[in-house]
């Protein structure tokens, strides 16, 4: 592959990604990522949602989300150091102080080296690895939702997580939310099976209801 092979398709990628984060802000949030806060909010738990999604999705719905792969959302002009959002035009504008090119916070064997800066993806894995820190001594629960198994997944990386916090001695509770199973690659996690916005929307529906309403409860006043 040339050089000029290459920035042809770093070109059409960059473009592909600012139609598809275009498409994805007028479409506005998918009702499962609403369940999804609610739920945190339901369960009123000191809450992290780390994602390797780039469509900001989550963020949109209120939700702190670490995007550990960076975010078609955002635009960087690495000179001055300013992120701004992106919006639908192509190209993008150029940066407003320094007039130099913006690059992308997404790194990807498609973009060109040169077009991506590191900045918010580092402050997102910096962001994650505080949040275990604190964690560190006290039980954790994990939802993973979605979670895909291969090598570009979060599933590596909370692999890490459980046996790091294993070796210390650290409770961890997984559940496994997705239409397939995890086929081992999260010992001890407890599977819930189906479509993950339908499960999460029935998991807030279960945090919502009144304590009266749990089962077992006491029906005497």
């Amino acid at each position: 592959t040339t050089r000029g092979d290459a920035a042809a398709a770093s070109w059409m990628f960059r473009r592909a990604l600012d139609r598809g984060a275009a498409a994805t802000r007028l479409c506005g949030c998918p009702p499962r990522y609403r369940d999804l806060r609610a739920l945190l909010d339901a369960l009123a738990a000191e809450a992290g949602v780390v994602s390797t999604n780039i469509d900001d999705l989550a963020t949109r719905a209120g939700l702190d989300e670490l995007q550990l792969h960076g975010s078609t959302g955002s635009l960087q002009c690495d000179a001055c150091g300013v992120t701004w959002a992106a919006d639908a035009d192509w190209p993008p504008a150029d940066c407003a102080t320094c007039g130099k090119r913006p690059r992308f916070n997404l790194p990807t064997n498609t973009l060109c080296e040169e077009e991506v800066v590191w900045t918010e993806i580092n402050k997102a894995h910096r962001a994650s690895r505080e949040f275990l820190a604190a964690a560190a001594g006290a039980p954790l629960a994990v939802l993973a939702v979605g979670v895909a198994t291969h090598v570009h997944s979060l599933t590596p990386e909370l692999q890490l997580v459980l046996e790091a916090r294993a070796g210390s001695g650290d409770r961890t509770d997984v559940a496994w939310i997705n239409l397939r199973s995890h086929d081992g690659a999260v010992p001890g996690a407890l599977e819930l099976l189906g479509d993950a916005g339908a499960t999460v929307a029935e998991l807030r529906r279960l945090a919502e209801r009144p304590c009266s309403e749990a089962p077992g409860a006491s029906k005497h006043t």
